[in-house]
C-alpha cells in the first residue's frame, strides 16, 4: 500500500485568430493558434511498509503554435471537394527535483536519493484532411473523409532523470456516412461509420 499527496498548480493561455470566405463554388477558412501553459505538480509519496517517502517537484513548460488553412469546392452542384492542413510545432520544458526519507524520528534524507535535472522535448506535426460530399437530393447528402489527429508527447514527472519524456501520438481517422431530411423536413435521419487507428497510442 502506498498514499500519495498532490498540488497541481496550472496557468495557460490560447489565442486563436482566422479569417474565412465564402462564394457560391469555394468556402475556406485559415488562422493561427498559440498556446502557452505552466504545470507545476509538487507530489508526495508515502510506503508505509518501508517507512520510505519520496518527494518531487516538477515544473513542466509548455509553448504551441500552428498554422491551419481549410478549403471546400464544389465541383458541382452536387460534389464538392474539402482539403485541408495544420502545421503545429511543440517545445516543453521539465525543471524537476526531488528526493528521498526515511520516516523515522525526525525524518532522515537517504544518501544519493536526492536529484536535480532539466529536459527538454519537441515535436513537429502535419495534419491533413481530406473530405468528398455527394447530394443526391436537396434533402439527402453522401460523405467521406480522412483526417490525420497528433496528440503532442509529455514527461513522466516522476523520473529520477532527464531522458523520461515520450513522444507524440498519431492516429488516422475515417468515417463516411448518409445525412438526410425526411417526413416532409420534420426529422432527421443520419448514419455514420468510422474508424480510427492508433499509432504510438498513449
Amino acid at each position: 500500500l502506498s498514499a500519495s499527496r498532490a498540488h497541481e498548480i496550472q496557468h495557460q493561455f490560447s489565442q486563436e485568430v482566422t479569417v474565412a470566405s465564402r462564394d457560391s463554388r469555394l468556402r475556406w477558412i485559415a488562422g493561427l493558434f498559440l498556446f502557452g501553459e505552466t504545470d507545476r505538480q509538487p507530489t508526495s509519496i508515502y510506503v508505509p511498509a518501508s517507512q520510505l517517502e519520496s518527494r518531487f517537484d516538477p515544473r513542466v513548460d509548455a509553448d504551441a503554435s500552428a498554422v491551419f488553412g481549410q478549403a471546400t469546392f464544389a465541383l458541382t452542384p452536387r460534389v464538392a471537394v474539402t482539403a485541408g492542413l495544420r502545421y503545429t510545432t511543440e517545445h516543453n520544458t521539465i525543471d524537476n527535483a526531488g528526493v528521498r526519507y526515511a520516516i523515522d524520528s525526525p525524518a532522515t534524507l537517504l544518501s544519493g536519493s536526492s536529484y536535480s535535472y532539466t529536459d527538454v522535448i519537441s515535436h513537429d506535426a502535419w495534419t491533413p484532411k481530406f473530405g468528398l460530399e455527394m447530394r443526391a437530393s436537396e434533402d439527402v447528402m453522401a460523405y467521406a473523409s480522412a483526417t490525420r489527429g497528433f496528440k503532442s508527447g509529455g514527461f513522466n514527472i516522476s523520473s529520477p532523470a532527464a531522458g523520461g519524456g515520450f513522444g507524440p501520438e498519431w492516429a488516422w481517422s475515417y468515417e463516411g456516412g448518409l445525412k438526410t431530411i425526411v417526413g416532409g423536413g420534420r426529422a432527421r435521419l443520419n448514419v455514420a461509420a468510422f474508424q480510427t487507428n492508433y499509432s504510438d497510442l498513449q
